[in-house]
């Protein structure tokens, strides 16, 4: 019988020790960690979706051993998982992977120190987690891509619990049949949508916290004995098949262990949409040029990718609220032309 994707990659993560994996590697994970939490030192603590992810877990504070980061209390490691990826995602200034269009950072590592918290694990095994939840959150991304998702969905969103499941199950070391079933059980929790960057509402911060979460117990229901079935991605009624997304399939292994994805990963100058910073980069360096003034601007026309003008938010044409103001072209252009870091 024919090898399924869910067993090379369980084959691969499983054996994963640190000395295969290069150096240069090993210090951009640890540079998407610090990156992660300096994205948590911005999260604003009066913004209303920290607000409520910290109530939502407050109940669990004290009955378990993983941290929640800027709190002085302890949640169960699911929970901790959800409010820190919550935290890490808010200032929008969150990593990226252009290809895959995921950011795996703050869901990542939320889910992975959350797990190494809860049994103790080491750093260096924490540290192979993550590397092995951004491989795999952003492979399946890439392969989502190539078909590309319907309208509204979010691939971050999609893809957050197959890359959580896995950085959990490496840090808790789970046998090969349970990071299948870990992997599988993540195929049934992947969604998003994208209406929250019209309305402005900001639910994408909660994809990051679900996605940790979902990815977690994923990982907690494999190493508890649940089984999962192997054929949960492409089967024929599996995952791929409700996305109608088997074209890119091939990329989900291609040159696995040899070239890392994490390598690509960019970290975000400005805490605003990926659309944006290209444009607000330009109006930077031009408000930096010698006799630039703002009022002597009669006209700004923005020039960008067919991608950024239909990206929800980004063509707005005001912005009623912070999240909305993140999200749009317009918005961005003009407070980078008059010195002001976009939001």
């Amino acid at each position: 019988m024919e090898r399924m994707n869910l067993e090379w990659l369980a084959a691969f993560f499983t054996e994963l020790k640190q000395e295969d994996v290069p150096a240069a590697v090993q210090e951009k994970a640890k540079l998407c960690l610090l990156d992660v939490l300096e994205c948590c030192a911005q999260a604003p603590e009066e913004d209303h979706r920290l607000k409520g992810a910290l109530a939502s877990v407050r109940r669990e504070a004290g009955y378990g051993n993983a941290a929640v980061w800027g709190a002085d209390w302890c949640v169960p490691a699911a929970e901790a998982a959800f409010v820190n990826a919550v935290r890490g995602s808010i200032s929008y200034r969150n990593d990226l992977h252009r290809k895959s269009a995921v950011h795996a950072g703050a869901i990542v590592c939320a889910a992975a120190l959350a797990a190494a918290e809860q049994n103790g694990a080491s750093p260096s095994q924490t540290l192979l987690g993550i590397i092995a939840g951004y491989e795999n959150m952003i492979r399946l991304g890439e392969v989502l891509a190539v078909k590309g998702l319907h309208r509204g969905f979010r691939s971050s969103a999609v893809c957050a619990p197959f890359g959580a499941a896995v950085a959990c199950g490496k840090v808790w070391e789970l046998s090969k049949r349970e990071m299948i079933s870990a992997m599988s059980f993540s195929c049934h929790s992947g969604a998003g949508n994208n209406e929250w960057a019209c309305a402005g509402t900001g639910e994408d911060v909660f994809h990051a916290g679900w996605g940790a979460r979902n990815g977690l117990q994923a990982a907690q229901l494999a190493a508890a004995g649940a089984v999962g079935c192997a054929s949960g991605l492409e089967g024929e009624n599996g995952m791929l098949a409700c996305f109608d997304a088997f074209d890119g399939l091939p990329l989900l292994t291609q040159e696995l262990g040899r070239q890392y994805r994490i390598l690509e990963v960019e970290h975000k100058p400005i805490a605003a949409c990926l659309m944006l910073q290209a444009p607000c980069q330009v109006a930077e360096r031009i408000a930096q040029q010698d006799g630039f003034s703002p009022d002597a601007i009669t006209k700004i026309e923005i020039i960008v990718s067919a991608q950024a003008k239909r990206q929800p938010g980004c063509d707005a044409p005001t912005a009623e609220n912070l999240v909305q103001a993140k999200m749009n072209l317009r918005y961005g252009v003009v407070q980078s032309l008059l010195g002001v870091t976009p939001c």
